[in-house]
Formats: structure tokens, sequence, C-alpha cells
């Protein structure tokens, strides 16, 4: 698992967001700054979560995921499952939009939220769980990823200046202006996607005008190999053409939790 974030106390003003790409890319034939791997989860929260709260969906995500063992040996919830009850009727414990701020979940585990063509083939469509609504589809110009239903996972394929898939939303439900945000993935980049730079985009959010990495309103958050040299297990975070954090991780597929506080 990984933690970070910093952030230069301008808010944010996001109206898009993208998963596999930056939000400036045009179309699947351009640009290096693609994701090439597999993504679990993502939660987006426009506001400063506290360190129990963070703790807890930490907790929830490995669980799930079963990667409760890349859990810290001092986080509370590497030794007990609070999360979910496996005996039936199955008791909900918890879900991420419990807590307040809740403006994206992509939960490709239920599968009554993915809209394919078929199983196995393009996602035309994937609903928000949060409360406000904030379904994702291929993004025009690209292909799109493909859902496996034995992972529960999105595959994303990405190749330079030939292909890639993306997934995104092309205006927000209303656009986030808190100066803090949480974000947390659970996702793992298999490769080095051919002609790919090492900066690859697990996710990216902008205002309606500009770039994800070129806005001050902006941010994406990369995966990389520059912190690790030889595998993917880099996490790094840029905002107004800065990388203003970058850290390094321990196990692969990892769950990621980052942290903008707004105060920097």
């Amino acid at each position: 698992s990984s933690t970070g974030g910093l952030n230069n106390g301008t808010a944010f003003n996001l109206s898009r967001i993208r998963l596999g790409a930056a939000t400036s890319q045009l179309n699947s034939v351009v640009g290096t700054n693609l994701f090439n791997g597999t993504i679990s989860e993502v939660l987006f929260y426009s506001t400063l979560l506290t360190p129990s709260q963070i703790q807890q969906i930490e907790g929830y995500l490995a669980w799930k995921w079963g990667l409760q063992s890349s859990l810290p040996t001092s986080h509370p919830f590497t030794q007990a499952n609070y999360f979910f009850n496996n005996t039936r009727p199955v008791t909900r414990y918890f879900n991420p939009p419990d807590i307040e701020g809740c403006q994206l979940w992509i939960d490709p585990a239920d599968s009554t939220t993915v809209t394919t063509t078929n199983v196995g083939t393009a996602v035309t469509q994937w609903r928000d769980k949060s409360p406000v609504g904030n379904h994702m589809t291929t993004a025009a110009g690209f292909l799109a990823p493909t859902y496996d239903i034995s992972s529960r996972s999105l595959q994303f394929t990405a190749v330079a200046n030939t292909s890639a898939t993306v997934l995104g939303n092309t205006n927000l439900s209303t656009a986030i202006t808190s100066n803090s945000i949480t974000v947390f993935g659970v996702y793992n980049r298999i490769t080095q996607a051919s002609g790919v730079t090492t900066y690859q985009r697990f996710i990216s959010a902008a205002p309606a005008s500009g770039s994800d990495n070129t806005s001050v309103t902006g941010f994406n958050i990369n995966s990389t190999s520059v912190l690790s040299p030889g595998n993917n297990l880099g996490i790094t975070y840029e905002r107004n053409t800065a990388y203003l954090h970058t850290t390094a991780t321990t196990t692969s597929p990892f769950i990621l939790s980052f942290v903008v506080n707004g105060t920097g």
C-alpha cells in the first residue's frame, strides 16, 4: 500500500475525470502517458478524510481484494475482517459512501454496475456507485477497456501511437471545487507499455478547459517505474507541471491512499 499527498493551497476546479490517460489526450493514437494494466477499484472523495476514516477504507479494500497481508503491521485492520460477513444472510458492515464526500466509486467487483457488449468485451458504461452518479463511459476517440469477470477488474491496454483504452467522464454532474481531496485505488500496472513513458496515468482530473498536468486546479496520479527501476512500484502526483509528491511501494498489485490536504 502507499499513502501520500501535497497541495499548494489552491482550490481544485474539477469537471472531468479519466482513468487510463491524460484529460488532454484527444484520441488513442497520440500521447504516451497511457495506463497499461488492471484497475480493480477507485474511490474519490472531495473532502479531507480523517486518519481513522482512511484506515477504514484501506481495511475495506484490503479484505475485499485479498491484500490484507500488504497492510503495514501497525494497521488496525491487518488481523481482523470487520467489513464482510460471509454467512447467510449477509450483513452489510460498511460501504464507502457511508463516509461523507464520496464523489466517485467505481466498483468492478459489482458486475451489475458494468455495461458491455458482451462479458470480456468493450465496456460501454460503468455506473458510479457514489450518491452523485458520475457514471463513466469510454472516452470519445479511444478504445474501451474490457471487463474480466474472473478477476472482476477493468483491463487497460496501451501502445503509444497505436491504441489505448480509456474510461472517463465528459462532465461531472457537479464540479469539485474543494481544497482537499482523498483518492483510493486498487490497481496493478502489468508491464511498461510499448513506447509509453514511465509516467502512466492511473487517474487524471481537470477543469472544463485546461489539462490535468498544466492547470493548478487539476491534477493526476501516475504509476511509474522511475522510483524503482526495473519494476512498476512507484506513484507520482502532478499538478501545474510539477511533480509535487513521489513515493515507492513494496507490493504489486497495491492499494493507493492519496490525500491532498489543502494547506501545504
